[in-house]
């Protein structure tokens, strides 16, 4: 039987792998993302690309998201639905990470979360309650939106977040951290932690830096990422950053009329919120976190 540290760890693994990035909701038409490792030889060197695109179909909003290696093979993909007028709130989830053979889906039917999760052959089912306050990674962003004053105020919100390779929800929260001015751009700076104390000393904090005006798009996170690298032959969880790009018109599930697109030169030059970001993080998980889950 496993002791109590090692099922912690390995919990707290399942939990990182869903609970950071990309973390936003229906943001562009498409969304376009560069993961790095934060602790390679060479952190400026690009380990994966991101791509999440998002349509209507028959009343529903539809997105589908990608992580591909730089050959060109996909690692992980991604599925959401949700009602076009009913934004944050999602119906069916599906991932298939082909990296470790794990596939599965959330299906929030009325007053339940339906959880599937296949790893080869073996195959897990659990019905759990629904809840308010919901979200996924995909709906993170909109759950920010839809407290924005309250953060602003310096309260953090409590959400359910779904892990689809637990069949299970944990509770985080979301709070503010700072207003800040990087490169000449003015940001907000979050974090999202797990309530428990002890998945959080294991887990570590998540940072996301968004646009104070509306509709607060993320511009860089550092963090756990949802896929994985291949190191002598091992997968394991990458400690890293994602840098974020928006194509065409910002669409927001609920929304009449479509943001304006803005001007790629207007974009923030991330040069000097990588080197902040990655000095910030570092600094706040500090030597014991980093002991006590050495990939972090």
């Amino acid at each position: 039987m496993l002791d109590f540290k090692t099922r912690l760890t390995q919990a707290a693994r399942l939990i990182a792998l869903w609970s950071i990035c990309p973390i936003f909701l229906a943001d562009a038409m498409t969304v376009k993302g560069k993961v790095y490792d934060l602790d390679a030889k060479n952190p400026e060197q690009v380990l994966f690309h991101f791509e999440r695109k998002d349509k209507s179909e028959n009343s529903k909003q539809i997105v589908e998201s990608t992580f591909k290696d730089l050959e060109g093979k996909i690692a992980l993909y991604e599925k959401v639905t949700y009602k076009a007028e009913d934004p944050g709130h999602f119906e069916n989830y599906t991932f298939d990470r082909t990296q470790s053979q794990e596939k599965g889906e959330i299906e929030v039917a009325g007053k339940e979360i339906k959880f599937t999760y296949q790893k080869g052959d073996s195959k897990k089912q659990r019905t759990e309650d629904n809840v308010p306050n919901l979200i996924i990674r995909d709906t993170l962003v909109q759950f920010v939106r839809n407290n924005w004053e309250t953060l602003l105020k310096g309260d953090s919100v409590p959400a359910r977040f779904a892990m689809p390779d637990r069949a299970e929800t944990i509770g985080f929260k979301v709070s503010k951290i700072a207003e800040t001015e990087i490169a000449g751009k003015k940001l907000i700076k979050m974090k999202l932690r797990p309530s428990s104390f002890i998945i959080g000393l294991v887990a570590g904090d998540t940072f996301f830096y968004l646009e104070p005006q509306s509709p607060h798009r993320i511009i860089l996170v550092e963090g756990r990422m949802p896929i994985l690298k291949n190191e002598n032959g091992k997968l394991k969880n990458i400690r890293g950053r994602i840098e974020f790009s928006y194509e065409g018109p910002l669409v927001i599930p609920g929304e009449k009329n479509p943001s304006p697109t803005p001007s790629p030169s207007a974009e923030l030059d991330l040069s000097a919120l990588k080197l902040r970001m990655r000095q910030e993080v570092r600094g706040s998980l500090g030597p014991s976190s980093r002991t006590f889950f050495p990939t972090i």
